[in-house]
């Protein structure tokens, strides 16, 4: 049980002493049946303070495991998406997900979270992108799309990109799919956006 290490502090503006409140805080959490299950809690992995978040789903198998975000075959297309995107224009970034315990089903296989489970991980995820002052806000899958509308009423200043989870892209084909392309494409678009004044 419990939660890894999870973040590298930027010496420039980071600030330990509320990182490691943050893991005290959330890394042994039963507000929901999930962190009764977890072999870890996984809290995040990046950069703090950072420019962009991504926000994932739920930890699977391989992130149970280690205790660390899209570390398994979705991780590793993220990172080529995340790395493309900052070969013309780097940026420093954290990674989430919406839970940060696995879901299962009945059989212990990966599942999406549920509403009831992603409501009571927000103040989890709240007390993430506060900490993280990001920019930008990558949602990564439909699930995590679904949260639009409480990003707006709750970060309002925050800039939001919709992409496709990377697991449904390594269905499509992986880097070699249009998908892949596009969602590169995307990433970096969004990052010239949000290095701009924000005029809406």
């Amino acid at each position: 049980m419990g939660a890894k290490p999870f973040m590298t502090i930027n010496s420039m503006h980071g600030d330990r002493t509320s990182l490691i409140e943050m893991h005290k805080l959330w890394s042994d959490c039963h507000e929901c049946k999930l962190g009764t299950t977890a072999t870890c809690h996984v809290l995040g992995r990046g950069e703090f303070p950072c420019e962009v978040i991504f926000i994932g789903e739920g930890p699977g198998q391989s992130e149970d495991a280690t205790g660390y975000p899209f570390v398994g075959k979705a991780g590793k297309l993220l990172d080529h998406w995340i790395g493309n995107a900052r070969y013309t224009n780097p940026f420093s970034y954290a990674v989430t997900n919406l839970v940060a315990c696995r879901p299962t089903d009945e059989e212990g296989r990966n599942r999406p979270p549920s509403a009831d489970e992603i409501y009571h991980c927000q103040p989890r995820l709240s007390h993430f992108i506060e900490m993280c002052c990001a920019d930008g806000v990558v949602l990564l899958g439909r699930v995590a799309q679904v949260q639009v509308p409480w990003l707006q009423k709750n970060f309002s200043e925050l800039r939001l990109l919709y992409l496709p989870h990377p697991a449904y892209v390594l269905r499509l084909g992986g880097k070699k799919s249009d998908a892949s392309g596009k969602a590169i494409r995307d990433l970096r678009s969004f990052i010239e956006l949000i290095g701009k004044p924000d005029e809406r």
